[in-house]
């Protein structure tokens, strides 16, 4: 479908299910091999999902109970030379919206090659860590065996408008 396609601007415009019927549903199945489906696009091209200005919910994975499978859903997956930006949640433009990252058992951020994790919110923003209402405990450098571990706690604050105000307890 909309191959080789010559001439001209050199465009394949391609529509598979309907883009005007209510309700309607279109499943692209494939088969059971690592890449029985694919969406993809030359160099430098976008693959847009969900982008036409409407009320979309985009699932990735199941919503069903899913006793006994296992899925893995990569995002910016990239295991060769090259730059993955991956970005979750919205940007400046939107008027509302909540970016929750949740997990039934550990949410883990960062692992072996990712050395660095910047959590920052925006101008005056807040960032709570365990502010929940909920027994917590919040454990900061706390692993055990042989590590040097450095906290720093409104350190590094420059400047003659900047200040660290600090409250423990």
């Amino acid at each position: 479908i909309g191959n080789g396609v010559t001439g001209g601007s050199n465009t394949a415009g391609v529509t598979i299910g309907s883009n005007n019927a209510a309700g309607s549903t279109t499943l692209i199945q494939g088969g059971n091999a690592a890449t029985a489906v694919q969406v993809q696009t030359a160099t430098g091209g976008t693959v847009s999902v969900g982008n036409n200005a409407v009320n979309n919910t985009i699932q990735l994975g199941t919503t069903a109970v899913n006793t006994g499978n296992t899925q893995t859903i990569d995002i910016g997956n990239l295991n060769a030379a090259g730059t993955t930006n991956v970005l979750i949640g919205t940007a400046a433009s939107a008027t509302a919206g909540t970016t929750t990252l949740q997990s039934q058992g550990i949410l883990s951020v960062g692992n072996a090659i990712s050395p660095t994790i910047n959590i920052q919110g925006a101008t005056g923003g807040t960032i709570g860590i365990g502010n929940n209402a909920v027994a917590n405990t919040v454990n900061i450098a706390s692993a055990s065996g042989a590590n040097n571990t450095t906290v720093a706690i409104g350190n590094g604050v420059t400047g003659g408008s900047n200040t660290a105000g600090v409250t423990i307890g």
